[in-house]
């Protein structure tokens, strides 16, 4: 994929005299009033000083910034989560789920991003990025999300790790604006990847499980697309915004396996809730989690729908219930990872993994010995617990001895049940309690027939916090040789009351013949 180029830089204030070599501890700030006026921009990077001025730097138009533990990351307006950046590989960056993406004319590298002036050698993160050429060699390496002028009260601060700082200093300093934003809570809505959401309960008056929410799972392989065309077929009877969002894509097979998400998005609408075609809306669910969904707007009407859409390479899926309810805000729910219980209401996840998508776009990337392996599975420490790493590069939990290309599919498999877990609650790859989800009882399911599925593995064991979970029902299954696909389901009498769920197997959906009669209206989906 073709990476966003950061450029946005902003000159906000000048200051007192500002040292153009940083340091965390001793460096000037501008006034509060000045800082204040940008701090809260869901856009802003971080603030550097050259030259007496600070500037501010910020994600390209129509990103935010979400910032983790140890990555940020710039993310589309209204996406939930994005994977970020982890490394370089020369000009080629290295996505948190092992996706490569050139960086083209631009420059792929790394800085360092303090939370505070005043904080040192906490709250440290990296921004990985393609930065345009023409700025690359004026940029410094490091950032502050939150600056402000030092003033009383004395403390020893340890040398912070960056290039700039050279001793351990004695300051006099309180907490100014940056910690007063933590304080209130402002700085959270920017951390957006580590927080769950505490949204409004929802009180239901029914649950309508006359034959259960039964699960529809699609897919379109566009790979046949991707290789004869550069067309986007019924791109025009999509929304304007839908259309423009499919465009922005800068490959063909990024812009072809867009437009296949929304075109599942728009059947599934179209059929389940007998929606014209033309007026179906996807919406989006509250910040910060804003998960595609819709909203039945019509009065009377109690259906509501919950789906869930994966792509990867040239897969592209949809998992979807249906069920009842005349509760208002039901997307306006409390997300949590664990108690949502087997009554509550649906939520779905379901996530694609391609096992070779490296090797393809490169063969040298390709784990070839133990040691290329457990560095490559290394990237993803913050995403699995020590024993999942484990099992992992052994390839599974018996012991035995299992080939570099099993460990791999291993890792694969596991990391498509992290994806679908929080994707079903609506967390981002960097929520606070990733490494706290466990599965155990983990197969890799072996590769199929190219156009064949296997036997969908569904034995899987989740702990939270070391407590089970079982109001939640997992499955995972491969496509061929190349792909892994897991669900998460929740809700709707899944999970505790074991059997009562009914789950259609995966369903291959013609763009030709069953999207696009829909499509131009001459389907008989509203009869």
């Amino acid at each position: 994929m073709k990476l966003l180029v950061l450029v946005a830089v902003v000159i906000v204030s000048v200051s007192s005299v500002c040292a153009n070599n940083l340091h965390p501890e001793i460096t000037p700030a501008p006034k509060a009033e000045d800082l204040q006026k940008r701090q809260d921009y869901s856009d802003l990077i971080g603030w550097y000083s050259s030259s007496n001025y600070w500037y501010s730097y910020t994600c390209p138009s129509g990103q935010y910034y979400a910032a983790g533990p140890r990555f940020g990351a710039c993310c589309p307006t209204g996406e939930p989560y994005c994977n970020p950046l982890v490394a370089c590989e020369g000009n080629v960056g290295v996505f948190s789920n092992g996706v490569r993406g050139d960086c083209g004319t631009e420059i792929c590298d790394t800085v360092t991003i303090f939370n505070s002036q005043n904080v040192a050698a906490t709250g440290i993160h990296s921004l990985v990025a393609c930065f345009s050429p023409d700025r690359f060699y004026s940029f410094p390496r490091t950032y502050y999300r939150a600056t402000f002028a030092l003033t009383t009260s004395t403390t020893n601060e340890p040398e912070t790790s960056t290039a700039t700082a050279t001793k351990t200093v004695t300051q006099t300093a309180t907490p100014g604006l940056g910690v007063k934003l933590l304080q209130d809570g402002m700085w959270k809505r920017l951390c957006i990847f580590s927080l769950l959401a505490t949204l409004r309960n929802t009180s239901l008056k029914r649950i309508d499980m006359a034959s259960d929410p039964r699960l529809t799972r699609w897919y379109i392989d566009m790979s046949r697309w991707t290789e004869s065309t550069t067309l986007l077929p019924l791109i025009d009877t999509l929304q304007p915004a839908e259309q423009k969002k499919v465009r922005a894509f800068y490959h063909v097979a990024d812009r072809h396996m867009s437009l296949a998400s929304c075109l599942l998005k728009y059947l599934y609408i179209h059929r389940s809730a007998k929606v014209p075609w033309n007026q179906v809306i996807i919406s989006r669910t509250p910040n910060p989690h804003c998960r595609p969904c819709y909203i039945n707007t019509r009065e009377t009407e109690t259906l509501r729908l919950e789906f869930n859409v994966s792509h990867q390479a040239s897969m592209v899926a949809l998992a979807g219930c249906m069920y009842h309810s005349d509760a208002k805000a039901d997307s306006m729910r409390k997300l949590d990872p664990s108690s949502s219980g087997a009554k509550g209401l649906p939520q779905v996840g379901v996530d694609i993994t391609c096992t070779d998508e490296r090797e393809r776009r490169n063969p040298s990337l390709a784990p070839s010995t133990d040691k290329d392996l457990c560095e490559f599975v290394d990237i993803f420490t913050e995403a699995f617990s020590a024993r999942e790493l484990e099992i992992i590069k052994a390839g599974g939990e018996d012991g035995q001895a299992r080939s570099i290309k099993h460990r791999t599919r291993m890792f694969y498999t596991y990391w498509a049940l992290k994806e679908a877990y929080i994707k079903m609650i609506g967390e981002g790859l960097l929520a606070s309690w990733l490494q706290k989800l466990e599965f155990s009882n983990v197969v890799s399911p072996e590769p199929e027939e190219e156009g064949v599925w296997g036997k969908p593995l569904s034995d899987i064991e989740i702990r939270l916090k070391g407590e089970p979970v079982d109001n939640v029902r997992m499955e995972v299954v491969a496509f061929g040789q190349r792909y892994i696909l897991a669900t998460a389901m929740r809700g709707g009498c899944v999970g505790q009351a074991q059997g009562l769920d009914a789950w259609d197997e995966f369903t291959a959906i013609d763009i030709d013949k069953e999207v696009g009669p829909c499509a131009r209206g001459e389907c008989k989906c509203l009869d």
